[in-house]
């Protein structure tokens, strides 16, 4: 059996509010040669409607295939979610900065961030490969607008979330820095190191990031941007204090 969820979905559980449509292909056999649920408009779950009680088609009304096999299916977060905060720590840091207009993901690890999540099933063996690297213009948040350099987020002293991405996991502790932000402000570009550290300042977070939730948050001083980067549900993970010079 394999699995392709085609949309981010960000909820602890299905409900009506917080639909999850998912493709899922299945088959009684190993080698898929059955063909079961492998119709052009089957192969759906719906998990937000008890009156579904199998696979339904692409717009999760109907039950074309019904799912007999006694086992369950289990979701499991492959990604890293990153969120933004920012603030400006004084009044004049928000003449200083002049707002922003522009922010990426630039690295992911020491590489280019990749696009493609791949998963094959053997057994019991899953495997789990990244590819498509994004280059030069790295990889944007999902601002809660768009931003531009003639309509900036302008910054104040409250710290209020402006953007989050769903990005590739990286094997933390192994480079220098586990992700790089680029951020475009009125002052020109901020390239941002991120390094993770475990809660509690207890070292280094030294693991994948693969199911964890980062809160960046980035306070815009005068002369310098201070970042710290804390953990919240998927998972409970630590937090990150930076200092980028200005």
């Amino acid at each position: 059996m394999s699995v392709d969820v085609k949309s981010a979905y960000d909820a602890t559980e299905p409900s009506e509010e917080n639909p999850l449509l998912a493709r899922v292909f299945a088959s009684t056999s190993n080698d898929f040669s059955t063909g079961e649920y492998g119709s052009a408009d089957a192969g759906y779950m719906n998990f937000t409607s008890s009156a579904l009680t199998g696979f339904c088609n692409s717009s999760g009304t109907a039950s074309p295939k019904y799912f007999d096999a006694d086992k369950a299916i289990t979701f499991k977060h492959l990604l890293t979610q990153l969120e933004l905060t920012v603030k400006a720590g004084g009044t004049a840091a928000v003449t200083e900065w002049n707002g922003i207009y522009d922010i990426t993901l630039s690295k992911a690890g020491r590489a280019d961030p990749d696009n493609t999540v791949t998963v094959t099933y053997s057994g019991n063996d899953v495997r789990t490969a990244f590819s498509g690297a994004v280059q030069n213009t790295g990889m944007k948040f999902i601002c809660n607008q768009e931003y531009t350099e003639s309509s900036r987020y302008t910054l104040t002293t409250e710290e209020t979330s402006i953007g989050y991405m769903l990005c590739e996991p990286v094997d933390a502790g192994l480079s220098d820095n586990d992700y790089t932000l680029s951020i475009n402000t009125g002052r020109g570009p901020q390239t941002i190191p991120v390094e993770l550290e475990k809660a509690g300042d207890a070292g280094a977070f030294d693991q994948n990031t693969a199911g964890y939730k980062f809160t960046v948050s980035l306070t815009f001083n005068v002369n310098e941007i201070q970042a710290k980067a804390t953990i919240e549900p998927w998972k409970d993970g630590g937090k990150t204090e930076i200092v980028v010079e200005g």
